[in-house]
């Protein structure tokens, strides 16, 4: 006799298709398990007749996941500036909170799905009973209640922001207290100056071009032929715009094109040529620093200075913009630091000039043992 292959239908509950076998004794099955039997018994009795939409919670775990982002890219440039281990503890405090709020969504949003806690559990190498005691729905709710909102101020480590995604990151400013002559990352004692993530500078320097102009968004949307709203969502950081955007962006914006192009590469992952000539790397290397110095909001040479510490000299950041050649790594690595960048970015570049240019072309007045 052939088996019965029963009738499909979709959870009430969880929207899952389940199979619902016909032919057997008792009562046909309406949910695909137990748990979405009993979670809309415990909602008819609270009132609540309306299913769960489990698809409400994915952008708030991809705001915690690109918060989580934010966080480690803070922790990886805080630890190639050599920051205290203090510093680096407190970014290590955030990430934890940030992971916990991860943990709590996606749990709450797999038992929307109906997936049971020993699946859960599983996932996280804990029992389904030490997860169901720790991730209660009042647990949940309160921990989202207390995870601050995007529009409230940063929290701070040191004294300097932590940088969340969707919020402008601000102009160069300098509140430390410079020490003249430090060059040396290890006496550095001012707080870990946090890099901005690739979106966040190209997000910035598109920003900065547009108020630079002084025309409207409307108006720049219009004279690229995109909508308002997303050019807002790109200025904000929120969208990552297609090249033919960024570029229509700078020259409406009356900005070269080429300055914004290795910001744009970094976002998008796309690997740059490699320069063939001397000049060629120069150019480039000149090119990234121009986009950084674009999301900075175009800082002049003093406020470079200052926001290094004292650091770089006036002539230093002079010659890193305009050249002749390239200036060394300790130059190069003090200039993306006060741009809010990373320097681990520009290092190949800057390696592959080394390549390409003879060691005597390269000027310096910071003192090669000041890095090791």
């Amino acid at each position: 006799m052939t088996p019965n292959p029963g009738r499909k239908l979709t959870c009430p509950s969880c929207r899952r298709e389940f199979v619902r076998q016909t032919g057997k004794p008792g009562r046909p099955r309406d949910y695909c398990s137990d748990n979405c039997r009993n979670q809309a018994s415990r909602r008819k009795a609270a009132g609540d007749d309306a299913a769960p939409d489990p698809a409400r919670h994915d952008d708030l775990l991809l705001q915690i996941a690109d918060d989580l982002l934010q966080a480690m890219t803070n922790l990886l440039a805080s630890t190639q500036n050599r920051a205290t281990s203090a510093d680096l503890l407190k970014y290590r405090a955030v990430i934890a909170r940030h992971w916990e709020d991860y943990e709590a969504v996606a749990v709450r949003r797999g038992r929307d799905y109906g997936e049971s806690w020993e699946e859960l559990g599983a996932a996280l190498a804990l029992s389904s009973d030490r997860l169901r005691k720790k991730w209660t729905s009042d647990a949940i709710t309160r921990r989202m209640e207390r995870r601050p909102s995007h529009t409230e101020r940063p929290p701070t480590i040191g004294g300097t922001p932590v940088f969340i995604p969707r919020q402008r990151p601000p102009d160069i400013e300098n509140t430390d207290t410079p020490t003249p002559g430090d060059a040396d990352p290890d006496a550095d004692t001012s707080p870990p100056r946090p890099a901005h993530s690739p979106t966040q500078q190209l997000a910035s320097a598109l920003s900065h071009l547009q108020r630079q102009s002084g025309g409207t968004l409307r108006k720049l949307a219009y004279s690229i032929n995109v909508d308002p709203s997303y050019i807002s969502r790109i200025m904000n950081g929120e969208r990552d715009p297609s090249w033919r955007v960024t570029e229509g962006i700078a020259r409406a914006c009356a900005a070269d094109p080429a300055d914004l192009l290795p910001l744009w590469n970094t976002v998008h992952n796309v690997a740059t040529p490699p320069p063939a000539t001397p000049e060629e790397a120069a150019d480039q290397y000149r090119a990234f620093l121009r986009g950084l110095h674009l999301s900075a909001a175009t800082p002049d040479p003093d406020t470079i200075r200052e926001a290094s510490n004292n650091a770089l000299t006036i002539p230093e950041i002079t010659h890193a913009f305009h050249g002749p050649g390239v200036p060394d790594w300790p130059t190069t690595y003090h200039l993306v630091r006060a741009l809010h960048g990373r320097p681990a970015d520009l290092r190949p570049l800057w390696q592959t000039t080394q390549t390409l240019h003879p060691p005597q072309t390269q000027t310096t007045t910071i003192p090669a043992d000041a890095f090791g």
